[in-house]
Order: C-alpha cells, then sequence, then structure tokens
C-alpha cells in the first residue's frame, strides 16, 4: 500500500497530524501540453471540480460514468478536473493510464492529466475539491461526489451578476456573532451553510448593518447573500469562538 507520509507536530496535551493541503492556484497540463489554470479558470465565472482518482481504485472506476455524466451536463457552468494517481503503488501513472481511462469510461468532458506530485491526492480516493468561481477559495474537500458537485453549481457565477457595491461591505465572525456592516440595499436575505451543503440558517435583511447569532464554534461556514435583482454574493468565513 502506497506510503502516507505525515507531519507529526507536538502540542501541549498530545498530538496534532498536520496533513497538506490543495493548493489554491496552479497549472496543470495534459499530455498533449494543454494547460489549465485554477484562478483563470475561475475568472471565467466557472467553478471547478478536481476529482483525484487512483488508476486502481475500484470506487473510482464504479464512480467514473456519473462523473462524465455531469461534467457533460454541467460543463457551460463547472469544470471538472481529473488528478491522477494510483492510490496503492507507488510507481507514477504516464499517458497510456490516462487514454485508457478516457476510452473506458468516455471522460470527454473532464481535463484529465497526472498528479505527479500528488497535490491532490489526500489519504485515499476518491477525493473532489471544489473551487469557487465566487472568491477562488476551496469551499469543499471530502468523498462525497454530490456534495462536491452542489457546491460547484452554487459557486459558479456564469449568468449570474455579483451584488454590486458588495466589495465596500464588511463581513465576518467574532465571538459566536456574524456582523454585516455597509451593505447594498439591494441585499434581501442572508443563507448560511455548513461544509457539507447543509443549510443552517435562512433569514431575511433589513438593515443594511446586521448581526446574526452562531452556533457553531471553531467552524468554517458558507455565507450567501442574495438581493432584490437576483445577483448574488458567496464568503467562506470561520467562526473563532
Amino acid at each position: 500500500m502506497k506510503k502516507i507520509i505525515c507531519s507529526i507536530i507536538a502540542i501541549i496535551g498530545g498530538f496534532t497530524i498536520a496533513t497538506a493541503q490543495p493548493p489554491a492556484n496552479a497549472t496543470v497540463y495534459d499530455c498533449n501540453s494543454n494547460s489549465k489554470n485554477i484562478y483563470q479558470t475561475l475568472g471565467t465565472g466557472k467553478s471547478i471540480i478536481i476529482a483525484s482518482k487512483g488508476f486502481d481504485c475500484s470506487i473510482c472506476m464504479n464512480s467514473a460514468p456519473t462523473v462524465q455524466s455531469w461534467a457533460a451536463q454541467n460543463k457551460t457552468k463547472v469544470e471538472v478536473w481529473g488528478a491522477m494517481t494510483y492510490t496503492y503503488r507507488t510507481i507514477l501513472p504516464d499517458c497510456s493510464n490516462i487514454a485508457s481511462w478516457k476510452n473506458t469510461y468516455n471522460w470527454n468532458d473532464v481535463f484529465m492529466f497526472i498528479d505527479s506530485a500528488e497535490a491532490w491526492f489526500q489519504n485515499g480516493t476518491p477525493k473532489y475539491i471544489t473551487y469557487s468561481a465566487i472568491d477562488s477559495s476551496i469551499l469543499y474537500q471530502g468523498s462525497n461526489f454530490t456534495t462536491a458537485r452542489n457546491f460547484a453549481l452554487g459557486s459558479s457565477t456564469v449568468g449570474i451578476p455579483t451584488i454590486q457595491g458588495i466589495e465596500q461591505s464588511n463581513i465576518y465572525s467574532y465571538d459566536g456573532i456574524l456582523y454585516l456592516s455597509n451593505l447594498p440595499e439591494s441585499v434581501q436575505q442572508i443563507s448560511i451553510y455548513d461544509l457539507t451543503g447543509k443549510l443552517i440558517s435562512s433569514s431575511p435583511i433589513i438593515n443594511t448593518t446586521s448581526q446574526f447569532g452562531l452556533s457553531q464554534r471553531k467552524s468554517v461556514l458558507i455565507i450567501r447573500l442574495y438581493a432584490n435583482d437576483g445577483s448574488t454574493y458567496q464568503q467562506k468565513i470561520m467562526t473563532n469562538y
């Protein structure tokens, strides 16, 4: 089985295992030397799902047709990239593996590349990493493709304008309170989600300065604002209490 190397950092009262995080931005190349860049793609309004798949992973093989079908149906809003590796073998795959996978599973709408540095490989496959077109953040990392694609669709800005004037607003959390100030008057509603995509709360916004209580301690939450003209805005926050 492939060795998983972790850095163990001693802390008071125990140990913390530090695992590498996927890169915020990167340029990747397929076997025909075509390249894609994360930030440039997000700049088009399309969100990204990077699917870490192992050529020797049976679960990855079984889910491959579903990934291709969804990628084809949603390619105007979301790009799906395949970060290909071996899950159990210690050697690097090559372009013949890519060609075989593409022919077997018809991955014509998934941009495939060899993840030679295993930048998106996280203790097993399959894994899905969703990048937001709204703020270029990583919204989701996990093995649930349904959750990954829901976040991807929710954070695509293709055909959906961003709320005008939102860049002048302040949105942050402190001591269990979510603070919003200097909001555009067009903002009418706020919804708060956790990283699994579960809706935690949804409330109307009456004033340009508002506060909302947060019960989730030391959690990452997704804040979505909705304006009366159909435009939206999304931001990821960390509760710090």
